[in-house]
């Protein structure tokens, strides 16, 4: 993915490896908000594979309550990871919003646990693959 496609907006949020931020992924004649987690400049060579390896299991995961993942910049710094946008924010702070009812909340659990089951089949078969390898 082309650093140039991407312009950064404001910060949503800080994570182990660095910072996420809202951005705007221009693909052609379209325009979508994304969200760029980017690799601090001091991540450690732990931090960054670690950071390539949640590129790689990411982009082998197709689930319709997880986030895809768009595309990753690795020519120059920072090192992105860029994906679809989680519009109300994350799910932590839609969880523990007071417009939530009791309905919400199970269907929230329910799509959780679905994609949970879906990630845990991946990985397996993933842990499988690298065993055999």
């Amino acid at each position: 993915m082309a650093r140039g496609n991407l312009t950064l907006m404001e910060e949503l949020g800080k994570g182990a490896f660095g910072v996420v931020k809202k951005g705007k992924l221009r693909q052609g004649s379209r325009q979508q908000l994304v969200a760029a987690k980017a690799l601090s400049a001091h991540a450690s060579v732990d931090d960054q594979l670690s950071f390539m390896q949640e590129a790689d299991v990411m982009s082998n995961f197709s689930h319709g309550n997880v986030l895809t993942l768009l595309g990753v910049i690795n020519t120059g710094e920072p090192i992105m990871l860029v994906m679809e946008l989680m519009e109300g924010g994350s799910l932590y702070k839609v969880l523990r919003s007071d417009g939530l009812n009791s309905d919400d909340k199970l269907k929230y659990a329910c799509d959780i646990l679905s994609g949970l089951q879906v990630g845990c089949a991946l990985l397996t078969v993933l842990l499988l693959v690298s065993l055999k390898s």
